[in-house]
């Protein structure tokens, strides 16, 4: 379980750094846009590996399976059970 809630919470500080630097190219000069695109892509794929990460984990986990739900994807579900006692 401490390792979903890990994943869990660095996608989440992934979203919010990510975030930051979407609100800063509407704020800052399009000669300093160049240096944030490659933030956000780097933003993007660490999200998606930890994504699939969290996939497998649940695959690979038989108390994970039993608490996933169908008709939520399996990172919300992460997130659920990452918050469960």
């Amino acid at each position: 379980m401490k390792d979903m809630s890990d994943l869990v919470a660095r996608i989440n500080q992934l979203l919010v750094m990510q975030t930051m630097e979407k609100n800063c190219l509407q704020i800052l000069a399009k000669s300093l846009t160049m240096t944030i695109k490659p933030l956000l892509t780097l933003f993007k794929h660490q999200i998606k590996n930890i994504e699939n990460k969290l996939v497998k984990l649940i695959e690979s986990c038989p108390d994970y399976q039993a608490k996933n739900t169908k008709s939520i994807g399996k990172i919300a579900t992460a997130s659920i059970i990452s918050n469960l006692p």
